[in-house]
C-alpha cells in the first residue's frame, strides 16, 4: 500500500487519538505508558518501529492480506458511490 511504510514510521503514540496505537506500542516494545517515565519498562514514545524484528513488523502484504485489502477497498468505493 502506497506510503504505508512512511505512515508507520511517523506514528507517535503520544499524539495519536486512537488508543490502538498506544496498545500496539506497548505490546511491540514490551513497555507501559506510565505517568513517571523514569521507571524501568516504561514507554517513552521515542522507540523506533524500524528496530522491531522483521517477523514482528512485516511490511510485505501476503496474498490473504491483499485480498482483504481489495475487498475493503471495493466496499468503500461502493459506499462512496
Amino acid at each position: 500500500v502506497k506510503e504505508f511504510h512512511h505512515f508507520l514510521l511517523n506514528l507517535n503514540p503520544h499524539s495519536e487519538a486512537d488508543g490502538f496505537i498506544r496498545l500496539f506500542w506497548q505490546q511491540a516494545f514490551g513497555c507501559q505508558f506510565l505517568d513517571v517515565e523514569t521507571e524501568e519498562g516504561s514507554c517513552t514514545g521515542e522507540e523506533k518501529l524500524e528496530s522491531l524484528p522483521g517477523a514482528f513488523f512485516e511490511m510485505q502484504m501476503t496474498s490473504q492480506s491483499y485480498s482483504i485489502y481489495n475487498a475493503v477497498y471495493a466496499v468503500a468505493h461502493a459506499l462512496h458511490a
